[in-house]
């Protein structure tokens, strides 16, 4: 049971792929099973444009975007002054090391590591106090316990 006073601030992504479609559904699918809330999947700028009003935590781009006018979504988006981390989960190389310095990614992931890894890569680097779903059902000790 958690104590009243502990806020708990799920973690929330906006997915971008334009390449990778079935395996950013699948990423999507398992980080929403975990409590990562997946606030949309998108395919172009435009698309994510259209949730920009939506508050993130993290920018993913799946893949490497075979269009790179989408890489764009990541300039627009700061100037919006919209707070978020972009982070590219793709298989990493050279390509990738390029496209993250380009555009600024600060972020990368091996895509082929186990997602359970990924999740707890999203806890470790969110900007904002999390709790991961392992620790929602225990009891937070009261101050008087001590």
């Amino acid at each position: 049971m958690i104590s009243n006073d502990l806020h708990i601030a799920r973690i929330r992504v906006l997915i971008i792929s334009d390449r990778l479609i079935d395996q950013a559904k699948e990423l999507s699918n398992y980080l929403n099973s975990v409590g990562i809330h997946v606030i949309g999947l998108v395919q172009t700028k435009e698309q994510a444009l259209e949730l920009a009003d939506q508050a993130i935590d993290f920018l993913i781009v799946a893949g490497y975007l075979k269009n790179q006018q989408n890489y764009e979504i990541i300039s627009e988006y700061r100037k919006r002054n919209k707070t978020f981390i972009a982070l590219h989960w793709a298989m990493l190389d050279s390509l990738i090391y390029g496209y993250c310095a380009k555009y600024k990614i600060p972020l990368k992931f091996e895509r082929t590591s186990p997602m359970s890894d990924f999740a707890a890569y999203l806890h470790k680097h969110c900007p904002v106090p999390t709790v991961t779903p392992d620790k929602i059902n225990r009891k937070v000790p009261d101050k008087n316990e001590f």
